[in-house]
């Protein structure tokens, strides 16, 4: 998440002013701090479940186009597509969907600070206590 975007309630974010995206960690070895190895993992996390959403927009091509349903609609045909993707991926030997995007070395064409600010919901409602609470979480999982 960009810095210049507000934090939304309940959302775990990285540690700021630490080293975190992947192609850092891999010109300099070793970690600097806690902090640096949660925003490792963290990192990592992130780019498996972006790969997963690239994976599902090039198998199920109804998520780059979908059509003007209702959002109750919507919500089944996202959550039937995540069924069968799962189903595929827990029973077919060789994903080739998937396996293009499991090489190490390969990361996504994201520019994570051009974000536009259209795409920033302005009703999503922002709870200081939450930020808070979401920081004390943050540091139990590092600790």
């Amino acid at each position: 998440m960009d810095v210049s975007y507000p934090t939304p309630m309940g959302y775990l974010g990285p540690y700021r002013c630490e080293r975190y995206y992947l192609p850092g960690f891999r010109r300099k070895s070793g970690f600097a701090n806690d902090n640096e190895v949660f925003n490792f993992y963290h990192s990592s996390l992130r780019c498996t479940i972006e790969r997963t959403f690239v994976v599902w927009k090039n198998r199920f091509a109804i998520l780059c186009h979908m059509p003007k349903y209702k959002f109750e609609t919507q919500v089944p045909i996202v959550c039937a597509i995540m069924t069968i993707h799962n189903f595929i991926r827990r029973n077919v030997e060789m994903d080739f969907d998937f396996i293009g995007y499991e090489e190490e070395d390969i990361f996504l064409d994201v520019d994570y600070n051009n974000h536009n600010e259209t795409s920033f919901d302005q009703s999503q409602v922002l709870n200081i206590v939450s930020a808070s609470e979401m920081d004390y979480i943050r540091d139990y999982i590092r600790d």
